[in-house]
């Protein structure tokens, strides 16, 4: 609360507005364009952009990636998304319906999962967030996941905003600037962003798992952009309608996928549900971000 008094201070001074106005002006903002789900803070710094003043050099508590660690409570922390997940359904210990849903966020080489709980799912669409977009964990909790490392946890006290300061934005890399050529490839790797030439149709397989659930995986080869060198990928559990999309020929983009090599030193590309496969217009080949 003492960072939003202190934002809020900011605010009134560079914007000569009172305190009361203000505040009026964020209750507005929290109920016309947050649902309900926005936070304090957020609905600050869209009523800031709203009057024409940047307070996002201002939020000095700001951590990065880099700063996670496990125990880490109540943090306030600024990355870029690579890839978000679709929201699932758990069943609490006293047998209601739950909520969650993963974000994986990047700053460079240095990635994390977040997880965002029950009402929290909904910002994703709300705030309009999307891969490439700069966001701000508020009041985050940090735990050890199942794989052994640290994942960012948003609960009913935190929030997820958007960093609406291109200045700011711009001092973190893109999904662009971390992507890859397959040649480039040659140990085993998580959230990857690729680039290559889709070498074979797409095939769709669906399948039954042992506990009766449905699954379905994706299947193709793709082709480095600068060489013969070719890989499978399989994409485990995502839209079937994704497939549609894919043209033999075409550059594609795969996004937040993961490197394995196998026992004859090849390597292959796997992703799930959380993983973005795009055509890339050919004249934005050697540079340019692909349209989403």
């Amino acid at each position: 609360m003492a960072d939003f008094n202190r934002l809020l201070d900011e605010l009134r001074k560079r914007s000569g507005m009172d305190g009361e106005t203000l505040s009026r002006l964020i209750e507005e903002k929290k109920r016309k364009v947050g649902g309900g789900y926005l936070t304090e803070r957020g609905a600050l710094f869209l009523v800031a952009s709203d009057l024409g003043v940047s307070l996002e050099q201002v939020a000095i508590s700001d951590l990065t990636l880099k700063d996670l660690y496990v125990g880490a409570n109540e943090i306030t922390i600024m990355a870029r998304v690579l890839s978000i997940y679709p929201i699932q359904e758990y069943t609490k210990k006293d047998g209601s319906q739950g909520y969650y849903r993963r974000v994986v966020l990047f700053d460079g080489d240095d990635f994390t999962k977040v997880n965002l709980w029950d009402d929290k799912t909904k910002l994703i669409e709300t705030l309009n967030i999307s891969p490439d977009t700069v966001v701000r964990i508020v009041k985050g909790y940090v735990k050890m996941g199942l794989d052994g490392r640290s994942m960012l946890y948003v609960g009913s006290r935190g929030g997820i905003e958007v960093v609406y300061d291109q200045e700011l934005a711009k001092k973190f890399p893109t999904i662009e600037d971390i992507t890859k050529n397959i040649s480039s490839i040659k140990t085993p790797a998580l959230y990857l962003s690729v680039r290559g030439f889709l070498k074979t149709e797409p095939r769709l397989s669906q399948f039954t798992r042992k506990d009766g659930s449905q699954g379905s995986v994706i299947q193709f080869y793709i082709n480095d952009i600068e060489s013969d060198q070719a890989v499978r990928v399989a994409i485990w559990d995502n839209e079937p309608k994704a497939v549609s999309s894919l043209q033999v020929g075409s550059i594609i983009h795969l996004i937040n996928v993961r490197a394995k090599v196998l026992s004859y030193g090849e390597i292959e590309l796997h992703g799930d549900e959380g993983a973005i496969f795009e055509i890339v217009p050919k004249k934005n080949s050697s540079g340019a971000s692909p349209e989403r």
